[in-house]
């Protein structure tokens, strides 16, 4: 490349689209240097999108929360990937992203390949795959799903695992939504709410008391807080702030006034 094209490919696009205008106006310009002009221009705005993309993972990653653990599995807790994904859609789709999954070719025999490509609205895509075994087994090897309910399983955990790691989302300790903030099983050891929001919970968790139940997690209380309308379907006690519990708290007590 000449020292000037280099010098209008740095300059940016406007430079390079006004060259473009006047050499397709001008009869002598040559094919050949039409095409390189072209090119020019061409890589001018694939570098440009690329930085957009970049730019605007960096900020979504930024925005990312810490999603906490509140599904049970089989020798541990996880987060669900509508979890996830509830809390991440917003953030990585105002920043111009969307994803687009598929199943990959996969070489391993009796595993599956996830691919996800992750396109930003400035024209840059990446593509980033996962891949493990069918989930079609217990701990002792027995077979305890279907082929499809197995292909199900494993798409959905490889689709979180890439999720959490395009994004950089933090999985981290539990949360109460299975087993209570306020009671707990013998031997349980649990991260406790700031003081404010732990004396709300525990004040809820008293006041919900003939609908909870005697079971020491707060599913029941949880689903019953949904069934009237008092948190929305995808709420959970444990993730609302010290106003909202204390709205949920006066909302309860006028629902439990028309129950008692």
């Amino acid at each position: 490349m000449s020292d000037k094209l280099q010098k209008i490919e740095a300059a940016g696009e406007s430079e390079v689209l006004t060259l473009i205008g006047r050499a397709a106006q001008d009869p002598a310009v040559s094919v050949e240097k039409m095409e390189r002009l072209f090119a020019l221009q061409e890589r001018w705005e694939k570098r440009e999108a690329e930085k957009q993309f970049q730019s605007a993972m960096i900020a979504a990653r930024k925005e990312m929360p810490e999603v906490t653990k509140d599904a049970v599995g089989q020798n541990n807790k996880f987060a669900k990937l509508e979890k996830i994904d509830r809390i991440a859609y917003p953030i990585y789709t105002s920043h111009g992203f969307s994803l687009h999954w598929s199943e990959a070719e996969c070489g391993q025999p009796e595993w599956t390949r996830l691919k996800c490509v992750v396109l930003h609205s400035g024209g840059h895509r990446e593509e980033h795959f996962l891949q493990g075994p069918m989930d079609d087994k217990g701990p002792k090897g027995v077979a305890n799903k279907t082929g499809i309910q197995g292909m199900g399983s494993t798409w959905s955990y490889l689709q979180r695992r890439l999720l959490t790691m395009i994004f950089n989302i933090r999985i981290v300790g539990e949360d109460n939504d299975g087993r209570g903030g306020q009671p707990q099983p013998a031997g349980a050891s649990k991260p406790e709410p700031p003081d404010p929001a732990r004396e709300a919970i525990k004040k809820l968790w008293v006041l919900l008391k003939p609908v909870r139940g005697t079971v020491a997690n707060w599913t029941a209380a949880n689903g019953w807080l949904r069934s009237q309308k008092i948190i929305g379907p995808s709420q959970i006690v444990v993730d609302l702030t010290v106003e909202q519990l204390e709205e949920v708290i006066e909302k309860a007590e006028i629902a439990l006034g028309d129950v008692q």
